[in-house]
């Protein structure tokens, strides 16, 4: 019973794309750091991140519920999206009708947090609670439109942030707004990247991500570099203006960020060409199953943009709590 329990566990962790979970987790543990310096109430801030994560979890179950859709309506989709995509739903695993439960009870307990945290004298949640509800149920159809970066920016900024300091301290903050605005970044870059590795899928079924309507992938890596430069002067803006130098520990991150622009232009001009994987490349999480997938070559990709996100994360941590 217990080697069941942890095989649908992995299912679903799988199916929940458990390789991206650890961003919204490293996000809110910068935001729920800045928190905690300010002196706010733990308790509180460790259910909202609860929430936070469970709207993350429904969003990617809800962006391959509807994938699938699109990808089985014609043969042209299932010929061209990247291999392994929803691969648990076309193999059989799991079912639509078990997608939809789980969507709905993963929903239900985020709005039954959200109901606690508004009882508990945090009126403004309320606010919070219906932009997150709008960027979780209709993400799938922003990125049809284009607007999932804009969406992610919002979400993984501002709501993120200040929305957990309200949430433990009962008021907003100027300084983790800008805060914000790095992991922002960062966080833009492993969309923009997932985008630009689906590049050649996402254009065959219409989707108008900002990379399909760059439409040149060479134009979209100086994209991703400016999402990088944000970055890094956001960092020098707050270490300038608050007049401490630790906020460049961020720039730790920029060796990581040169190693996977020499990967992704080896990707563009030749998706078959196998990596050679480094030590500094770890954690590349389930790792024998996209080997057998015979998804390596996109997949080691996204977790190295995945990784600076998560360095980026544990240093802003390390900035706030030094600060």
């Amino acid at each position: 019973m217990y080697e069941k329990f942890l095989k649908n566990l992995k299912i679903w962790f799988e199916c929940a794309r458990g390789y991206s979970i650890i961003l919204t987790v490293l996000a809110l543990a910068v935001a729920f750091a800045c928190g905690v310096k300010s002196g706010g109430n733990i308790w509180l801030g460790l259910l909202c991140a609860l929430g936070v994560e469970l709207g993350h979890i429904a969003t990617n179950l809800i962006d391959d519920f509807f994938d699938y859709k699109i990808i089985s309506s014609d043969k042209n989709f299932t010929n061209m999206v990247q291999k392994g995509k929803c691969r648990l739903i076309f193999d059989g695993t799991v079912s639509l009708k078990a997608l939809k439960i789980a969507i709905i009870i993963v929903c239900a307990l985020a709005f039954l947090i959200g109901v606690y945290l508004f009882s508990a004298d945090r009126p403004n949640v309320i606010w919070l609670m219906l932009i997150g509800a709008v960027a979780v149920l209709f993400y799938q159809k922003f990125s049809l439109v284009g607007l999932s970066e804009l969406v992610v920016g919002i979400v993984y900024g501002p709501l993120l942030f200040e929305g957990m300091y309200y949430v433990m301290t009962g008021s907003f903050s100027l300084e983790v707004f800008f805060i914000s605005l790095v992991n922002v970044m960062f966080s833009e870059q492993f969309l923009f990247t997932h985008t630009l590795l689906d590049f050649d899928g996402d254009m065959i079924s219409h989707k108008k991500t900002l990379v399909c309507r760059i439409g040149d992938k060479k134009k979209c890596l100086r994209v991703l570099g400016g999402f990088f430069t944000a970055g890094y002067l956001v960092l020098t803006g707050l270490a300038i203006y608050w007049g401490n130098p630790i906020y460049l520990l961020g720039f730790l991150t920029l060796p990581h960020v040169i190693w996977l622009f020499r990967e992704l232009k080896v990707f563009n001009k030749d998706k078959t060409v196998l990596p050679e994987i480094k030590k500094w490349n770890y954690p590349l999480d389930n790792w024998e199953q996209i080997q057998k997938d015979g998804t390596v070559s996109f997949y080691y990709r996204l977790l190295l943009s995945r990784n600076i996100m998560v360095y980026m994360s544990i240093l802003q941590i390390v900035i706030i709590m030094g600060l």
